[in-house]
């Protein structure tokens, strides 16, 4: 059940490596992280790259929308605070 007081959050991203095989990637995320702690304010932190990411692409009906993904390509990251782990691996 989703709770009223948990975020869902989409970021920019961008592939830094496509693997076909198992159709996940490596993504870096596009957007830092901005803090503020006692000694400095609006402070910028990188964040470290996803690995195993399960790449969607659009389908339904039968159909798929397929393209040639590589490095470099922009992408949207979900998070969710309901698991994946069996509708990915189990459809």
């Amino acid at each position: 059940m989703i709770d009223d007081e948990q975020y869902c959050i989409i970021l920019p991203g961008r592939i830094v490596q496509y693997f076909s095989a198992t159709q996940t990637a490596t993504v870096k995320i596009c957007a830092e992280l901005v803090f503020s702690s006692s000694t400095k304010i609006g402070g910028l932190t990188k964040r470290v790259d996803l690995e195993d990411v399960p790449v969607h692409t659009p389908s339904g009906g039968g159909w798929a929308m397929t393209m040639p993904i590589s490095a470099g390509d922009t992408c949207l990251l979900f998070f969710t605070q309901v698991g994946y782990d069996h509708w990915f691996t189990n459809d």
